[in-house]
């Protein structure tokens, strides 16, 4: 798992004592990612849960390292509560994240990248509070329901005038 591997390395590298990764949801794969993740002291498996929000509230930044993603709601969810986000450059992601701005598009499986995106947001605080804040912008400006609406709206329109 490329998330537990980040996690990993960066617990080996002691990049930060502060730093700790978070795995949220359940699956076929939980008895599988339980045994990897034993022995790395910055990582815990929190299971199925229903309180994504106040997760991610505290959270600063919002890891999606997925192989296959269509129009990941959970990047717009992260960044809504402030969180730069670290995902692959798959389906609409590159689309959805401002490399530089808002987080970092890393290749798929690719744990040195995700590892550089963090280890960067770690040494340079204040491009972490600057890239939360832009997140959060960018969704309110793009991504709210009205924004939505009115762009579906328009697409509808020009569907019907065609």
């Amino acid at each position: 798992n490329v998330f537990v591997e980040v996690a990993k390395n960066m617990y080996v590298k002691n990049v930060s004592e502060n730093l700790k990764f978070f795995l949220v949801g359940d699956g076929h794969m939980r008895s599988e990612l339980e045994k990897q993740m034993k022995g790395i002291g910055n990582i815990v498996y929190l299971g199925y849960r229903t309180d994504i929000a106040q997760l991610l509230s505290v959270a600063d930044v919002f890891v999606l390292p997925s192989d296959i993603e269509g129009f990941p709601l959970s990047i717009l969810e992260a960044m809504a509560m402030n969180n730069v986000c670290i995902a692959s450059s798959v389906g609409a992601i590159p689309d959805i994240i401002e490399v530089g701005a808002t987080g970092f598009v890393t290749k798929p499986g690719s744990v040195s990248e995700i590892e550089q995106a963090i280890t960067t947001l770690v040494k340079e605080p204040d491009l972490l509070k600057k890239m939360q804040s832009k997140s959060r912008s960018v969704v309110t400006h793009n991504y709210s329901s009205e924004i939505l609406g009115e762009n579906y709206r328009a697409l509808y329109k020009d569907a019907i005038d065609e």
